[in-house]
């Protein structure tokens, strides 16, 4: 290909590495506020946090990268005046600027991962950019592409990178097993635990049963509780069309250790 197209690369190449910074940035401030939301088991708010702080940096990224696509000289000749450079130069920037808001967009949405304790599909997704690169250029230089072949490969690693982290983060459970609150129907806000004569009440106000995964008695017995109810259980509504065969609060009991309440 010659050292003007390396050069050339190597122009586009700079402003790459620049484009890391701003998506670090976005991405690490965003593992704190996912993994709170994480611990406090709002699963919908750590997703909302993820999602935005990868929006965010793809806007970013996409400001930059459409920029440099439709005038490339402002960045380009900062670095060379030589006119075969700069047309190199010229060629990798149209050609990978579009694709800079999906580089963002992987790289913050892997950092956010972080908080959320589930890495694999973003790691994964970073391995496939590789591989891409590694087996596509193989091709290329076999059948000896020009270098907009190229350029156009290093394009398409960077969107295939920011594509897959985003279906991994979009299809990948987050939170613990048997969590308090799981990713539909249920939250802390349901439930509160209550001093009483009896010890400690678990009050709780949910009254669709076919939509949670597990009640908070669910959970407790779980973890080697006891629970029960005395008097009035869950209600109002029929716990059996949820596929239950006894009340959600527990079995009916004259010494309850976590007696409970419907709000």
């Amino acid at each position: 290909l010659g050292v003007p197209a390396l050069a050339g690369y190597a122009i586009g190449q700079r402003l790459e590495f620049l484009l890391v910074p701003i998506s670090f940035g976005i991405g690490v401030a965003s593992v704190p506020m996912v993994g709170m939301a994480i611990g406090a088991g709002d699963v919908a708010r750590a997703r909302r946090v993820a999602w935005t702080a990868g929006a965010l940096s793809a806007l970013n990224l996409a400001a930059i990268g459409f920029t440099v696509a439709l005038a490339p000289d402002l960045w380009a000749t900062l670095f060379s005046s030589d006119p075969a450079v700069l047309e190199h130069a010229r060629q990798f920037l149209r050609v990978a600027g579009p694709a800079f808001p999906l580089f963002g967009l992987g790289l913050t949405l892997y950092f956010a991962s972080q908080g959320a304790g589930k890495v694999l599909g973003p790691v994964a997704a970073g391995l496939l950019r590789l591989l891409i690169v590694i087996l596509v250029g193989r091709l290329l230089a076999a059948q000896g592409s020009s270098a907009t072949g190229y350029f156009a490969l290093v394009a398409a690693a960077m969107a295939t990178y920011g594509l897959t982290t985003a279906l991994a983060v979009r299809f990948t459970r987050w939170g613990p097993a048997g969590h308090l609150r799981s990713e539909r129907g249920f939250s802390p806000g349901n439930f509160q635990l209550k001093e009483s004569e009896f010890g400690v009440d678990l009050v709780f106000s949910n009254t669709d049963v076919k939509d949670l995964r597990w009640t908070p008695p669910d959970l407790l017995e779980r973890a080697g509780y006891a629970v029960g109810y005395a008097g009035k259980g869950w209600g109002p509504g029929r716990f059996d069309q949820g596929g239950r065969s006894r009340n959600p609060a527990g079995p009916a009991s004259r010494w309850c250790w976590w007696p409970t309440s419907s709000t």
